[in-house]
């Protein structure tokens, strides 16, 4: 922070000035539009259409020297805006600097102190005025002449800075009740979504429970029909057992494979079917014991030979050869099935190109890298 000297004239120029001016800019400015000498010794302290920065330019004795203040979370307290300017004491100046809200209550008492002064002329003069009221004056007037300047630099500097300890706890302290205003209100919010959701869930299970399954679908007022049958029929003697439903089958997939199903019949016949008695009698044949097991034939790869013979003439007449077949992928490696079967297991089957070519590679022995297993999915998607 600056300490100017207690003698030195410290100016404010009120009307906002272009900060992007160096050292020239605000010296021109000191010159041409306040007619002030920026050589003699003066600060004159410019301020911003933005109200948290501030400039200050004042001579070194040796140079022209420009210091810069940017408030990050505050504001400097400024006076109006007016077209001149304005003079302050070292204690106003320390207070502006530092960002202290005193700036408006300083100015007010710069100016209540002429005012106060003329009141207490006007007073005295006035031979009719009461002592009581002669007294109220005095004590106004020497309330206004108070200045910390009197007061020593570092009692000065620990009142400032008590000042400005309690305005930054008072901002604290209105930030953190603004942030419990909204916390509450977002609790508020957050327990009403929640009890909407609940209710939401509960409807939800209730309409699930009133649709079961296809197979075992209750209609709602089937307990109420039921009950109704269950007392007709005690009342005309039918037995407890009578009024239970039938229990259905159990599903299982033992024996039950699908009937379009391709199937080869493996019949396993006796070594003999002679008697064993020696009576030479043949056996016949009443019936059979059929039980089915699912199998898979893995997939395995093969070269197909496309061969297309050339014929010709003796007598140079010309040459004859079949038209090649239409490819799926023109002049490239895999065929119909192989493309469909990459294409198959990477977008149905959800297998990476790279696991597909470490399957080629460990059951066949096919080095396919998954580059052109990418190049033959390419104009398929």
């Amino acid at each position: 922070m600056i300490v100017p000297d207690q003698h030195v004239k410290i100016l404010v120029a009120t009307r906002p000035v272009d900060f992007r001016k160096g050292h020239d800019g605000l010296t021109a400015v000191v010159q041409n539009e306040l007619w002030l000498d920026p050589f003699s010794g003066i600060i004159v302290v410019f301020r911003a259409k933005r109200v948290d920065r501030i400039k200050a330019l004042l001579w070194g004795g040796s140079g022209l020297e420009m210091i810069y203040k940017r408030l990050e979370t505050d504001k400097f307290s400024w006076p109006g805006v007016h077209d001149r300017v304005i003079r302050l004491s070292k204690t106003q100046f320390e207070a502006l600097f530092e960002g202290l809200d005193l700036s408006t209550c300083l100015w007010r008492a710069a100016g209540a102190r002429a005012d106060c002064g003329r009141v207490t002329q006007a007073a005295l003069k006035n031979k009719s005025c009461s002592s009581e009221s002669r007294r109220i004056t005095a004590m106004k007037t020497s309330r206004n002449t108070l200045s910390l300047d009197a007061l020593p630099a570092d009692i000065r500097a620990a009142f400032l800075a008590k000042i400005a300890a309690r305005i930054a706890a008072e901002k604290r302290a209105e930030r953190l009740e603004k942030f419990t205003s909204q916390l509450e209100k977002s609790t508020s919010q957050l327990e009403e979504r929640a009890r909407r959701l609940e209710y939401l869930l509960a409807e939800f299970k209730h309409a699930v429970w009133q649709v079961v399954r296809k197979d075992q679908r209750r209609p709602v007022g089937a307990s109420l029909r039921r009950s109704g049958n269950r007392s007709c029929r005690n009342r005309s003697g039918a037995g407890r057992d009578a009024g239970k439903e039938p229990k259905q089958p159990a599903r299982r997939n033992l024996g039950r494979l699908p009937i379009g199903l391709p199937r080869i019949e493996k019949i396993i016949e006796p070594e003999s079917l002679m008697y064993p008695c020696g009576c030479g009698e043949q056996m016949v044949k009443i019936g059979e014991d059929r039980s089915e097991r699912l199998d898979i034939l893995p997939a395995r790869f093969r070269a197909t030979v496309t061969i297309r013979p050339k014929y010709a003439v003796r007598c140079n007449c010309g040459g004859k050869v079949v038209q090649a077949p239409a490819h799926l992928i023109e002049g490239g490696l895999p065929s119909e099935g192989l493309v469909a079967h990459v294409l198959v297991s990477k977008y149905a089957d959800h297998l990476p190109l790279y696991r597909q070519s470490q399957i080629f590679a460990h059951n066949s022995g096919l080095d396919l890298h998954r580059s052109p297993l990418a190049g033959w999915c390419v104009p398929f998607t």
